[in-house]
């Protein structure tokens, strides 16, 4: 089946309510959901992305475009499979992924779960902008793939946490 696109994907864009907070859900089927731009989760309210169960996305930033996860609002992605082998989750971001930009930000990849990107970003220039990173494998091997650049800013708490399998 063909894949779903958008040029950009922006959630937490406005207050509680229709198209405020908010969450997006991309699970199971053979399709990615494809962002061509720019992908924001907590942009000006809370936000939250979840790729499980199979479930892929690609954010393709043929130029300086952004994939990030707490901009000015606090957000969330978890990526999540039910098996590695047959219904692993996926998350790639083609040039860079921040977790942690002005506003908290964690990315949680767990139980086959798997994240690529070019540069990767764990921000912790305060304590409203902290990052987390948290693989947590449960038994299942979690993979983070990061092509380029892992950075890491921290002159406030910055989370990241490897356990079981991931």
């Amino acid at each position: 089946s063909a894949a779903s696109n958008t040029q950009d994907l922006l959630i937490g864009t406005g207050p509680p309510g229709p198209g405020g907070l908010g969450t997006v859900r991309k699970q199971g089927g053979q399709a990615p959901l494809v962002v061509d731009r720019t992908l924001i989760v907590g942009d000006t309210f809370e936000g939250a992305l979840e790729v499980l169960d199979g479930g892929s996305m690609i954010i393709n930033q043929p130029g300086s475009e952004s994939a990030v996860i707490g901009r000015s609002a606090p957000g969330t992605v978890t990526v999540r499979g039910l098996s590695p082998a047959l219904n692993a989750a996926s998350l790639t971001a083609t040039r860079n992924l921040t977790i942690g930009e002005g506003a908290r930000g964690r990315l949680h990849v767990e139980r086959g779960g798997h994240v690529e990107t070019g540069t990767l970003f764990v921000n912790g220039t305060n304590a409203a902008a902290a990052g987390q990173l948290i693989m947590d494998g449960q038994g299942m091997i979690t993979t983070l793939t990061v092509n380029n650049i892992l950075f890491v800013r921290a002159t406030e708490l910055v989370e990241m946490l490897v356990k079981d399998g991931g």
